[in-house]
């Protein structure tokens, strides 16, 4: 008799990111505590009108606005009608981030390392290729540094390396330090995020032949950010985001509240994936960029625990390039035994876009039943963060 085993997969999500072209409503209010007839003078960093970004409106019922660079800023001065005092505005904008770029180029000239720091950055670089640097250093980033809100203070670069651990101003201070040494142009983004609710948030960007890459070193993240990452300032590395108040008479405080509603999304069309199963242990996916420019791909594969090799990295494809990724079969659990079939399911995420399919696998001759199918990659998706939680164990029908 032969035997057919059921190989099942429980997961679901524990964080989910919209990777598309989305438009926000953004709202902020500061409140002034004070004394009513005090004069004041309110200057505070606003919004980002730029590359990935473009406010598409604006506007305050007190207070105007004026751009330095590509920083848009409020400004608001008068006299308090009472105690406390509102200043709102609001921008309409739109959310676009971009995996492409048009062309790489080498590191240029960077010293001798003179500290650990260095001499990680100079071991993680790739001289011929500026995009596969980023790659390597935001892998390091995800496998040496742990997230943890206890140490939210650790913000120098030095002391993030030595401890390990920071929140996302740490990890960005921390590339940017390393992108410095290896001379790569680069600055420092302030904004929001969701995870949740909206919180504060800071990443960082790259620029390569002319254009800022996008690199997100908490989320694991270039090129493509979720929809999710709305800066509101963008930093030189030497100046920061602030509110400044000037008034007269008796000292005061104010506080701020944001709000961010999106409104509408959509997803642009792009290349396509074709992922096909096949013989010998293996499952082989084919990723073809089909556009003139490089683009950063995110890409996760996973078996069930025990099942097969597991893969979550993000890939640097040329134009008209396809590349092959092969995934193992292994059998560790249970030794394959040659009158049974085994159903194996898999699940793959590419730019945001999964699926999941099961292969059957007959151990006396090695065979994968065959499953080549087409799908539409939206290449302005970044990688939906999958994470697998936990395997169950087959169950058996005979």
């Amino acid at each position: 008799m032969k035997i057919k085993i059921f190989i099942f997969v429980l997961y679901f999500f524990l964080l989910f990111h919209s990777y598309e072209s989305a438009r926000f409503i953004f709202e902020k209010e500061w409140i002034i505590e004070g004394e009513a007839g005090m004069e004041y003078f309110f200057n505070s960093s606003f919004i980002y009108n730029g590359t990935g970004q473009n406010v598409l409106s604006m506007g305050s019922e007190n207070g105007y606005f004026e751009n330095s660079g590509d920083n848009i800023y409020l400004i608001s001065n008068g006299s308090m009608n009472g105690s406390l005092q509102t200043i709102s505005a609001y921008a309409i904008i739109e959310v676009n981030h971009s995996p492409f770029l048009t062309k790489d180029e080498p590191l240029v000239w960077f010293k001798e390392p003179e500290n650990d720091l260095e001499k990680t950055a100079r071991n993680l670089s790739l001289p011929s290729s500026k995009a596969k640097t980023l790659i390597k250093l935001v892998g390091w980033f995800n496998s040496e540094l742990e997230y943890n809100l206890k140490d939210s203070g650790n913000t120098d670069p030095a002391i993030v390396y030595e401890k390990k651990s920071a929140v996302c101003n740490g990890y960005s201070n921390l590339l940017l330090y390393y992108l410095g040494y290896l001379k790569i142009e680069n600055r420092k983004i302030y904004g929001y995020t969701f995870s949740e609710d909206w919180q504060e948030h800071v990443w960082a960007e790259a620029k390569i032949s002319e254009e800022w890459i996008g690199i997100d070193p908490t989320f694991g993240q270039i090129g493509l950010l979720s929809s999710n990452h709305i800066k509101t300032f963008v930093s030189d590395n030497k100046n920061e985001p602030e509110s400044k108040l000037y008034f007269t008479g008796k000292s005061t405080n104010f506080y701020s509240k944001t709000k961010i509603e999106k409104f509408s999304s959509s997803q642009l069309q792009g290349g396509i994936i074709h992922i096909a199963t096949a013989h010998k242990r293996r499952v082989d996916v084919f990723i073809s960029n089909p556009t003139q420019k490089y683009i950063f791909v995110s890409y996760q594969f996973h078996f069930p625990e025990g099942w097969g090799e597991n893969n979550d990295e993000i890939i640097f494809i040329g134009p008209k390039e396809t590349i092959i990724q092969t995934q193992k079969l292994s059998f560790d659990p249970w030794e394959a035994k040659s009158n049974t079939e085994y159903l194996v399911p898999y699940i793959i995420s590419i730019m945001g876009e999964k699926t999941q399919r099961t292969i059957d696998y007959n151990p006396q001759n090695q065979f994968l039943s065959q499953n080549d199918d087409f799908f539409c990659l939206s290449a302005y998706l970044l990688v939906v963060p999958l994470f697998l939680i936990s395997f169950f164990k087959p169950a058996f029908w005979y």
